[in-house]
């Protein structure tokens, strides 16, 4: 699909709708990087809506794919895709994106100081943003991409067959006296070896994924019933892998199902969000400090991972901010103050 096309499809899974005109007026002012070419206070005057509507329509394209898209300038399209990665370093790494010239001249020290952050986070930070996309539309052909399904789902009476597509790859050894076998040819069968477990691993990766989708959207596959509720979270939850495991494995990739091909990102699902309240997120920290050990208490990124062990996800940031906001000490002073 165009561009054009690819953000029609995922705005009519948006769970907050956007007008298409004002979207279709948006779209018209991207360049070929899918930055805006006129700044926010004039299209904010052309398009006559307050420059606070048009910031949070703004917002929400930003997360569609190729996400950072509809961006002012650099550092606005790389933060975009910051908010939308799973892995802890991405929050250091939004931080780090309003001094992208300090980071070019490689001023990690100054970087230290102004930002509040160790040097480690600081490093971990500037690689992730290098991973990143500084031109997310021109990626885009105006060819359509080839799409090579990875499963195959049928249905039988009442249940689901997944089957692998592509699952005709393996690799024969000759017997060869381990004696004779010179560094060489060892070095070249481990290899080898490596490569066939990783495919195995990938797949069973994209099984286990598969499987879960099919579990959580059961009615939508048996009875075409609407898409439920799902994020790369509830799909973490019953494969135990982590969620940026998911997010790359699913990548532009596809099912077939009943002759047609389905994008897996097609399958995820924001309506009927589960939002945990700020005061069931501070009863659940207040309980897990109450219980903790008190001569090593807590470290804020431990409190995250328990708290996902409860099925609630925050970033580490919102749990310092709340911490901060109802007075509870942070690990190092509870420690402190224990010791007195």
């Amino acid at each position: 699909p165009s561009l054009y096309q690819n953000f029609i499809d995922q705005l009519s899974y948006l769970d907050k709708k956007i007008n298409k005109d004002i979207f279709n007026f948006l779209f018209s002012d991207l360049d070929s990087n899918g930055y805006f070419k006129t700044n926010l206070k004039q299209l904010s005057l052309l398009a006559n809506q307050s420059m606070n509507k048009l910031q949070n329509i703004i917002k929400i394209l930003q997360t569609l794919e190729p996400v950072g898209c509809f961006s002012f300038d650099l550092a606005d399209c790389l933060k975009a895709q910051c908010r939308s990665s799973e892995l802890a370093c991405s929050e250091t790494a939004e931080i780090l994106c309003d001094h992208l010239d300090m980071i070019a001249e490689g001023k990690v020290t100054e970087l230290t100081n102004i930002c509040n952050l160790s040097k480690e986070e600081i490093i971990e930070g500037i690689s992730y943003i290098k991973t990143l996309n500084p031109k997310p539309a021109a990626s885009f052909a105006d060819d359509a991409n080839l799409i090579i399904p990875e499963v195959k789902i049928t249905k039988h009476d009442d249940q689901l067959d997944i089957t692998l597509i592509n699952n005709d790859f393996s690799i024969q050894f000759n017997d060869i006296d381990a004696s004779q076998l010179n560094e060489t040819l060892k070095a070249q069968r481990d290899e080898a070896m490596t490569i066939i477990n990783s495919v195995k691993k990938r797949n069973l990766t994209i099984l286990q994924i598969t499987n879960a989708l099919c579990t959580i959207q059961h009615a939508f596959f048996l009875k075409k019933g609407p898409l439920i509720h799902c994020t790369l979270h509830d799909v973490s939850n019953i494969t135990n892998l982590h969620p940026s495991t998911i997010s790359r494995a699913i990548q532009n990739k596809a099912i077939e199902y009943e002759n047609r091909y389905l994008l897996y990102k097609t399958l995820f699902s924001a309506k009927g969000t589960k939002q945990t309240s700020g005061n069931e997120l501070l009863d659940a920290m207040q309980d897990i400090i109450a219980n903790e050990d008190k001569i090593h208490p807590l470290s804020d990124e431990k409190i995250k991972k328990l708290l996902e062990k409860a099925n609630i996800y925050v970033s580490r940031r919102t749990i310092t901010k709340y911490r901060d906001e109802n007075n509870i000490l942070s690990a190092s002073k509870r420690k402190a103050h224990h010791n007195h």
